[in-house]
């Protein structure tokens, strides 16, 4: 319940926080020069990698990550994310949160020989803000740069069992990681955009880095879809191999995605 609330709690502060940036942004006479985007769609992912804890009995143990979007769609228990962008043309703003739950029940023979029992439970929550800007315009190509923070939070519950004996397995992992990063936006066609995005963190985390590439379609003053492709790999370690209390998460992921955006 405790880290049910937490969660909770930098969810809503988050969303506090953005939401007054937001009311000082279109309080303001340059109002009239900003304009956002939110919208809904649907995506396919795919995550490789390996995933790592540290247990009193069975010492560290190892997880190799190996799921097709079949398998992640059916690992996962729910997920809500959502997103927001705002521009003014030179300055932009990029605002996310995401909440995914994963849940397996059975047995998986891991890496290094244990074996995971039923009630695997592993929470993910994510979210980041970048501030970008402007810094070279010609008909063909937009370039900028941004910087901003990414929040993730791991919580993972399992049973681990190797030769007769059993061991509950508790991690609870937090980091925060600056990003600095770029973005090219490439108009080809009228009402057509190719956006490209890039950024790297470091500070919680050993290193994450974030790559975008997508395809939109501005069909109405108000309306767009997107084809989009991201890539994610999140390398995060806490302690040493061999502590108790040793986590580690090195994982790329793949997704695939459209989305349909409303403009205000």
């Amino acid at each position: 319940m405790k880290n049910c609330n937490a969660t909770k709690k930098l969810t809503g502060y988050l969303l506090a926080v953005f939401a007054g940036f937001l009311a000082i942004v279109f309080s303001t006479p340059a109002s009239a020069n900003w304009s956002a985007a939110i919208g809904t769609g649907i995506s396919s992912t795919q995550v490789k990698g390996d995933q790592g804890v540290g247990t009193f009995f069975l010492g560290p143990v190892y997880t190799g990550v190996d799921l097709s979007p079949s398998e992640y769609n059916d690992f996962m228990k729910s997920s809500i994310s959502m997103e927001v962008a705002m521009t003014d043309g030179t300055w932009m703003v990029d605002f996310y949160l995401g909440l995914q739950e994963f849940q397996d029940n059975g047995f998986t023979l891991l890496s290094d020989g244990a074996t995971l029992r039923s009630n695997f439970d592993f929470d993910a929550t994510s979210g980041e803000i970048t501030v970008g800007r402007q810094v070279y315009r010609h008909p063909w190509v937009i370039l900028g740069v941004h910087g901003g923070l990414r929040y993730d939070r791991h919580k993972l519950s399992t049973d681990l069992r190797r030769n007769g004996t059993t061991e509950r397995v508790r991690v609870d992992e937090s980091w925060t990681d600056v990003l600095i990063g770029l973005s090219a936006d490439i108009p080809f066609a009228e009402k057509w955009l190719w956006k490209n995005k890039m950024n790297g963190g470091f500070g919680g985390s050993d290193g994450t880095y974030f790559l975008s590439s997508g395809v939109t379609w501005r069909f109405h003053p108000r309306w767009s879809t997107e084809v989009y492709g991201d890539y994610t790999a999140i390398d995060y370690e806490n302690g040493k191999k061999g502590d108790t209390d040793w986590y580690a998460y090195d994982v790329d992921e793949f997704i695939w995605g459209l989305n349909i955006l409303f403009h205000f």
